[in-house]
């Protein structure tokens, strides 16, 4: 920080967004199902609790993905509010 205010690099909020979306790309790229298992009587038990997983996962994914895109929106509105900022105050002088 630096006095009253605030500074954020872009390029590591850039780099934030990267991550975030990385993650998601890998978590949804290695997330094949296994074959439905022989479990006996609890096959269908263990099926439900697969098929949960599956769905929780997939609310991962999307939530990595989102926050990565929220970031870089973020990230685009500093810069411009940064940038225009800067363009008002040179006026001025």
């Amino acid at each position: 920080m630096h006095g009253d205010g605030f500074r954020a690099d872009p390029a590591t909020l850039q780099d934030v967004a990267g991550r975030l979306h990385r993650a998601a790309d890998d978590l949804e790229g290695g997330a094949s199902p296994p074959p439905p298992p022989e479990a006996g009587a609890v096959t269908a038990a263990v099926n439900a609790v697969l098929s949960l997983q599956a769905e929780s996962l997939a609310g991962v994914v999307d939530g990595l993905g989102a926050s990565g895109n929220a970031v870089s929106a973020n990230r685009d509105a500093y810069v411009n509010t940064d940038q225009n900022q800067a363009g008002s105050l040179a006026s001025v002088e």
